[in-house]
């Protein structure tokens, strides 16, 4: 866990405690305080103060957040109105629990144990080190080993990449984003199963063959979810990209609108529990933070991690999800922000840290995508429409294996649903 940076100041009846947390998942956020400690918790974060005086829990307390700052300001009633708190500057102490209230050693070792056990109450005061993680968009060009939006951010995930866990593909952070594509290429095809891929071809379950057989039936309409969305995202000014970057952003939603077009299609049409996985796992713009050289190279990694990754892995339902992204394009502007909207609602309820894909990328690209005129989302909508894909264009010697897979060369068996890992 994060200890955020913070401060505290005071009024004759309160402490108002400022607290920066702009990666915090705002809906599994906890704030407690009593007598002299105050805990804040919301992953990734964890905050404890050691207060020199003592609070009181009371209605008077508030709580509020500013999406735009990424900050907490807490209220805190202070128990005896009008005393002083001394110190409050000094944050160090304010970390470290009082040595009365460190929990002693144990006495008595049960014999013949090797483990380390360790206590509770020696887990809740572990040390903490306050950490500031910038959020702030680079104003010069796009930073080699950069990532998100315009690929202006670094050091955020370096700096959480104990909490996060495996919430990317191999370490793309440390990969210049113009050589990511090559690496993606190389870990998919790496991961690629073909048993798995032949039996979806060969064997194609009756659902698989009606999901691919179904008529697109996903609404495209700004609902009202979606206006509740775009009223909350904070208000906060991008760095200027130049033409160049502006392409590049704009492909970022090829690969994002695939993912979603392929969680509906398997769906029928809704989200579901494993949606947040799905999504993130099949558009590398966020799982392996990939920069697009060009469209087709976009559709092609697209398609290419539809066939590695998820439960049904069939070129035609991959070749029919890319039917229904050209046919979101040709809606224009409102289709892709209803789009993002929704995968920023599926991210923000999902496990696994994947809200942070939000912070990153998505909240700046659907406050940016807002300020884009139709002709650029036209011009971008005719290039995906004249992309033609067969299976050598994903470079996975498809039909190769199933030449073979014909010949008897190699046997297919049947895919466990149960043992796909989501």
């Amino acid at each position: 866990m994060i200890t955020p940076t913070f401060t505290i100041e005071q009024e004759d009846d309160y402490l108002i405690i400022t607290i920066r947390a702009p990666f915090a998942k705002i809906k599994e956020t906890e704030i407690e305080y009593s007598e002299d400690l105050f805990v804040f918790a919301s992953q990734p974060y964890f905050l404890r103060i050691h207060l020199p005086r003592h609070v009181i829990y009371n209605e008077t307390g508030t709580a509020k957040y500013d999406a735009d700052s990424g900050t907490f300001t807490v209220q805190v009633p202070k128990l005896n109105k009008g005393e002083h708190f001394p110190d409050l500057n000094m944050i160090t102490q304010l970390l470290r629990p009082q040595e009365t209230k460190v929990s002693a050693k144990r006495l008595v070792e049960e014999i013949g144990s090797d483990e380390e056990v360790i206590d509770e109450e020696d887990e809740y005061y572990l040390e903490q080190n306050p950490e500031e993680i910038s959020t702030k968009l680079a104003e010069e060009q796009s930073n080699p080993c950069g990532y998100g939006f315009a690929w202006r951010r670094t050091e955020v995930l370096e700096k959480l990449k104990e909490s996060i866990g495996n919430l990317l593909d191999g370490e793309p952070e440390f990969v210049p984003f113009i050589q990511r594509s090559s690496r993606l290429y190389e870990y998919d095809r790496e991961h690629f199963e073909a048993g798995h891929y032949l039996a979806d071809t060969f064997e194609p379950s009756e659902e698989l063959t009606e999901i691919i057989s179904s008529k697109f039936a996903a609404d495209l309409s700004l609902n009202d979810k979606d206006l509740e969305r775009l009223k909350d995202l904070p208000k906060r000014k991008l760095p200027k990209i130049n033409a160049n970057e502006q392409n590049a952003v704009l492909r970022s939603l090829i690969d994002i609108a695939f993912a979603w077009s392929y969680d509906q299609r398997i769906n029928d049409w809704e989200e579901s529990c494993e949606s947040g996985w799905t999504i993130s796992k099949l558009a590398p713009s966020l799982s392996y933070l990939m920069y697009w050289h060009n469209s087709k190279e976009a559709v092609i990694g697209s398609i290419r991690r539809s066939l590695c990754y998820p439960l049904y892995r069939n070129f035609d339902l991959s070749y029919r999800v890319l039917q229904d992204v050209k046919h979101i394009f040709s809606q224009g502007k409102t289709a892709l922000v209803h789009v993002l909207c929704s995968v920023i609602g599926i991210l923000y309820s999902s496990s696994e840290f994947r809200y942070l894909f939000n912070e990153l990328l998505l909240v700046d690209l659907c406050i940016w995508l807002q300020s884009i005129t139709e002709e650029k989302i036209k011009c971008l909508s005719d290039e995906i429409g004249s992309i033609e894909i067969n299976k050598d264009s994903i470079s996975l010697d498809l039909g190769l294996l199933e030449t073979d897979a014909k010949l008897g060369n190699i046997v297919i068996e049947e895919v466990d649903s149960d043992d796909e890992a989501v």
